[in-house]
């Protein structure tokens, strides 16, 4: 009943008139017509037009076809002169666990296509209308974020050589996943991630059931989840579990653990940006920090209040003003565009202080 009940949810959504029929590659953008302009709000309400605002251009509801056949949703917006034949720098954001293409980075995607980027954001597979089933950013799940970048690359304005990944929360592990397996990621913004799966699940041999019970319950009702999940999930929570099945849940996050990416990273001097909030129980800050302690690229790390996704998340989908996502917009200006714009010459660590505004800087 719970995966019917989240199919049923996509299939809604996708159907309301904002959202046309999936297809396999997006449609060209096209100049609006005198009428279009005269009552033209949001791209939203008119994809495929070019604003006559400020020059963008969304294109919604395609599909990404990933080397295994499933089929991922995906949006984009384009930045004014998309159609021109030049190429422009491009971001690739992930989805959160439970969250899809369609509401969650919208409001950042436009400002980014504002600013000269072609941001593209997919569903995770298993999530909403994306097929296949969760796998807790698996090896296919790092796989399709591959597939998403040959989709980029094929069909959009997106220069080859200047392509970032970006992410909160399941996005943000994603993202840096990606990045260390894809040599045409050139920065990452992580933001409210993880850096050792079991740390979050089963920190100090302790099960954290408050945040697996919300994933579980999340993810059952927006997507179709490998039913390993479940398994694992009643053992971490079982008291007499033996030890050899909890060092097989282990083995199992290996893998799924950014902070075991950083190999690949810094072989490439991948440049990371990560995002971390104070009380984050689903994603606590020590490992994160022991993994940022590990980043020999260049790198930066923004600390502050707030619960998890929270200080991002309404810049992600309202486009407003935001401290997180301003320093991203700085980050993939200078490794993206190459502006010299200080952010990576200034101190590494940038922490707001609890009940207060103000921001101090550690080097």
């Amino acid at each position: 009943m719970p995966k019917f009940f989240g199919r049923r949810l996509a299939a809604l959504v996708v159907c309301v008139p904002l959202f046309s029929t999936f297809a396999e590659a997006a449609p060209s953008c096209r100049a609006p017509t005198p009428a279009e302009t005269a009552v033209y709000t949001t791209p939203l309400l008119m994809p495929g037009v070019i604003s006559p605002k400020d020059g963008t251009c969304f294109l919604n509801n395609f599909t990404v076809t990933t080397s295994d056949g499933v089929r991922l949703t995906a949006n984009v917006f384009l930045p004014p002169g998309a159609n021109g034949g030049s190429k422009f720098p491009a971001v690739v954001y992930a989805s959160s666990w439970a969250a899809a293409d369609f509401f969650e980075y919208i409001g950042e995607q436009q400002r980014m296509a504002q600013n000269g980027y072609v941001a593209l954001a997919y569903t995770a597979r298993g999530f909403y209308g994306s097929g296949g089933v969760v796998g807790v950013a698996g090896e296919i799940d790092v796989a399709d974020f591959s597939n998403v970048l040959d989709w980029l690359v094929a069909n959009t304005a997106a220069d080859v050589n200047r392509i970032g990944a970006a992410g909160i929360s399941y996005g943000a592990g994603l993202s840096v996943l990606g990045a260390a397996a894809d040599s045409r990621v050139k920065a990452v913004a992580s933001m409210s991630g993880w850096a050792n799966l079991i740390d979050q699940m089963y920190g100090n041999s302790v099960p954290n059931p408050t945040w697996l019970s919300i994933l579980t319950l999340s993810g059952t009702f927006t997507g179709n989840m490998d039913p390993i999940i479940y398994e694992y999930d009643a053992a971490i929570r079982d008291p007499d579990t033996s030890p050899a099945k909890i060092a097989e849940i282990t083995d199992w996050g290996v893998p799924r653990s950014p902070i075991n990416a950083g190999d690949a990273l810094n072989a490439r001097k991948v440049p990371v940006l990560m995002s971390k909030n104070d009380q984050d129980y689903r994603c606590a800050p020590n490992s994160s920090l022991l993994m940022f302690s590990r980043i020999t690229g260049p790198k930066k790390l923004l600390l502050q209040p707030g619960i998890h996704a929270s200080a991002e998340l309404a810049g992600a989908t309202l486009g407003v003003d935001n401290p997180v996502f301003d320093q991203v917009h700085r980050w993939m200006d200078r490794w993206l565009k190459g502006i010299q714009n200080g952010v990576d010459s200034e101190p590494k660590v940038n922490l707001q202080m609890k009940f207060g505004g103000n921001r101090e800087t550690l080097s």
